[in-house]
């Protein structure tokens, strides 16, 4: 089974040169690496990437830039798209500031043996976190967007990220709920992966929490009227 690593780059080049290094050390050496870059007006890009690609990740890394700025989602959506072109049969999209410990690659190859209609995360949230309640519904468990990885097959159900996100937040809410409503199960990925959060958009920033709050109620509008339903969809 061929499992592709998407990495959504905005800058941060020290965060992505070390991501690099770790998964060169961590995951299976065919395994390929697609980096977006969506946009980063940072030029200390191009030397970062030329060393990986003509070096230790030859023939293994490829790299794309966007065009204009999509953000998380809309860069994840076309990472995916690439990786099914690559003829993967799954992919796993790894924020840049992810710390990678262990072969991940090879946990989700199993996973997805078993059953390819899965969302994968590196940490399941089953609790309130103050983003996941939905009103007739309570608490929708969701995987937290900064690991995530699934077969091509479940992805076209999913339908990939909803662009109504903008550039960050509650994206991966939304896919989890999605996925919950179509019938694909949660499932953890049980690697070591260490998540430092607020490194690649500045969680505190008030911009930030401003379209964070404007993705709430995106989100909410969006299953309101599916409230019910959906309940029934997740606990039975």
């Amino acid at each position: 089974m061929k499992i592709d690593i998407i990495l959504p780059i905005y800058n941060n080049w020290d965060l992505v040169h070390q991501r690099l290094r770790e998964l060169y050390t961590h995951v299976p050496q065919d395994t390929e690496i697609i980096l977006v870059n969506d946009a980063s007006p940072d030029e200390d890009s191009i030397e970062i990437v030329k060393w990986w690609k003509e070096g230790p990740l030859s023939g293994r890394l490829y790299a794309y830039k966007n065009e204009k700025n999509l953000g998380f989602g809309g860069t994840c959506n076309r990472g995916a798209g690439i990786a099914i072109k690559h003829n993967a049969d799954g992919f796993c999209f790894l924020s840049t500031d992810v710390t990678v410990m262990s072969d991940f690659v090879t946990n989700v190859v199993t996973i997805l043996s078993l059953d390819n209609q899965v969302l994968i995360g590196g940490e399941l949230l089953y609790n309130d976190t103050g983003w996941n309640v939905l009103p007739n519904c309570g608490v929708v468990p969701y995987a937290n967007g900064w690991f995530l990885a699934t077969s091509k097959e479940a992805w076209q159900v999913i339908g990939g990220f909803d662009k109504s996100f903008g550039l960050f937040d509650y994206e991966d809410v939304d896919l989890s709920t999605t996925a919950w409503w179509n019938g694909i199960k949660l499932v953890s990925v049980g690697a070591k992966l260490r998540h430092a959060g607020g490194k690649s958009v500045n969680a505190a920033h008030p911009d930030r929490v401003k379209h964070t709050l404007r993705n709430q109620g995106v989100w909410q509008d969006k299953w309101s009227s599916r409230a019910e339903e959906l309940k029934k969809k997740i606990y039975g």
